[in-house]
């Protein structure tokens, strides 16, 4: 804001990522782009695809029940949806702007002057599109209804904003 610009930032949310997952493509993944292999990736399998759960009450064991996602609330869920995300880091990468990751909230910005935002908009709208491609072809689902754009700046940056964002479709 000292320097006159203000950021564009956008909030995206994910549709029930842990629900969506792909977990072929999250193995192969760690395989191509982490070198995950042998028994490691393994142990990943069946953490992902061959869970049980039992509760025992003092001798007493309740039927056995396997679980058929990976939770959020596991220890490694965050983490295995991070490395799924995390091409997204050099997509994002490739058109010039910042970015935080983590788990399923994704934020894209920018700084952006009066005088460079048509440049910049047409930027963070390629960038976006190229995001949603890359959800699409990785079984993973924005949630238009709850991805947020915000302009933060002083007002008197915003209101320079003002006719320019009214004309953005």
């Amino acid at each position: 804001m000292d320097i006159g610009k203000v950021k564009a930032l956008t909030l995206l949310d994910l549709s029930a990522v842990f629900d969506t997952i792909n977990y072929s493509v999250l193995l192969d993944c760690l395989s191509n782009l982490y070198g995950i292999s042998d028994t490691v990736l393994t142990w990943i399998h069946s953490f992902l695809i061959k869970r049980f759960q039992s509760i025992k009450i003092r001798k007493c064991f309740s039927k056995t029940m396997s679980f058929l996602r990976c939770s959020r609330c596991s220890v490694l869920g965050p983490l295995l949806f991070t490395l799924y995300t995390t091409p997204l880091s050099c997509l994002i990468h490739r058109h010039t702007l910042d970015h935080h990751l983590y788990a399923d909230d994704t934020q894209v910005y920018t700084s952006l002057s009066t005088a460079d935002n048509d440049l910049s908009f047409e930027q963070l709208g390629d960038c976006l599109s190229d995001i949603s491609g890359w959800m699409t072809n990785n079984k993973l689902r924005l949630n238009a209804n709850k991805t947020y754009f915000i302009i933060t700046g002083t007002s008197r940056q915003r209101c320079k904003l003002t006719h320019f964002l009214h004309e953005y479709p």
